[in-house]
């Protein structure tokens, strides 16, 4: 629901406790060139994790940020930003700062979807944002095998779900009528699945879908 959703909890007086602030650790590592040259002219040096984590605390109605640290050196430097980070703590040349850099990431998607679900459900059960977050991801932060491992485990099935990749297509159309971007869907989904699929995806895909329902028999035996 992003910025409006948060904005609506707290209307109702709801705090709001954020997950993945720094996007499984994506926006705290190495961030595109583009990004890195918009926080390196900044006048406020910080670093990625530190312009991540104030942007979102400067935010009202935020009670609580979850940020995953694997070494105490991060938790030192979290607790350290959480001292002086608040709500209104950024200045609105840091705020201004931020927003460039957003628009350097948005720069550099593939496919402009912005996750609204409208084209959903698929007829044919293709998980369209799914994949194309899948797609993008790969092309900001360079992660290729990871990015693939990741699209086939989400989106292989596992006994109970059915399979949503972006080769079971039908191209249909459905999906781009209730588009409001505008996204030729069914031609992108193809490029989604030669780049995420490819001539070995179909057998990764069974794999991954005989372990996991191996792992979940396995689970409810024991």
């Amino acid at each position: 629901a992003g910025i409006a959703g948060l904005n609506y909890a707290r209307s109702k007086n709801i705090g709001v406790i954020v997950m993945e602030p720094l996007r499984g650790g994506a926006l705290a590592g190495g961030l595109p060139d583009a990004v890195e040259k918009i926080y390196r002219e900044a006048d406020s040096k910080r670093s990625n994790a530190e312009w991540a984590l104030r942007w979102v605390w400067n935010h009202p109605g935020v009670i609580t940020v979850l940020s995953g640290m694997n070494a105490t050196a991060q938790i030192e430097e979290n607790i350290a930003i959480a001292k002086t980070a608040d709500v209104g703590a950024m200045s609105q040349a840091e705020l201004d700062t931020v927003k460039r850099a957003a628009g350097a990431f948005k720069g550099l998607e593939k496919v402009p979807c912005t996750g609204c679900q409208y084209c959903m459900p698929c007829p044919a059960n293709v998980d369209i944002p799914g994949a194309f977050s899948a797609c993008n991801s790969k092309r900001i932060f360079n992660q290729g095998l990871r990015s693939r491992f990741q699209y086939l485990v989400a989106h292989a099935g596992d006994g109970r779900r059915e399979p949503s990749l972006a080769s079971q297509c039908t191209e249909c159309g459905a999906c781009v009528e209730k588009c409001p971007q505008g996204i030729a869907i069914p031609t992108e989904l193809k490029d989604v699945a030669k780049e995420f699929e490819g001539s070995i995806g179909r057998p990764l895909t069974l794999l991954i879908r005989n372990v996991k329902s191996f792992v979940k028999r396995k689970r409810q035996g024991s």
